[in-house]
């Protein structure tokens, strides 16, 4: 059980890591363009938010080292639902992003599946090895 819990946790962690640490560069790097009314740095941040949301899953995988795809799953159900408190949030001006909506809803669309598929590819290297 505990390992089960360290294994969504530290999925989350190294998604968020990886995120920030993201943020920070291109926003040290591109100042003037990193906002988020900017279409193309949204999508940007869609694209390299779902890489690491399915890094995140393929550690969870790695760590929980069975049913891997349950923790993937675990790890989705996590970021829907801290996805649906930024969408309120957000579309709250609980504070004003700036954001478009749809950049908010595909936010949440994307939360289940990402995870899913890095700890379903986590677990088909697990089971091709044999282990």
């Amino acid at each position: 059980m505990l390992r089960s819990i360290a294994a969504v946790i530290a999925g989350y962690v190294t998604l968020a890591v990886l995120t920030a640490g993201t943020i920070f560069l291109l926003g040290a790097a591109f100042p003037a363009s990193y906002t988020p009314t900017n279409t193309g740095w949204v999508l940007f941040n869609l694209l390299y938010g779902a890489l690491y949301a399915v890094v995140g899953g393929y550690v969870a995988g790695v760590i929980a080292r069975r049913a891997e795809v349950g923790h993937g799953l675990a790890l989705g159900i996590l970021m829907v639902v801290l996805s649906l408190v930024t969408f309120v949030l957000t579309q709250t001006g609980q504070p004003p992003t700036g954001q478009p909506l749809w950049y908010s809803i595909a936010l949440v669309v994307l939360a289940l599946p990402t995870p899913v598929l890095g700890s379903y590819l986590r677990q088909r290297q697990r089971t091709a090895r044999g282990a």
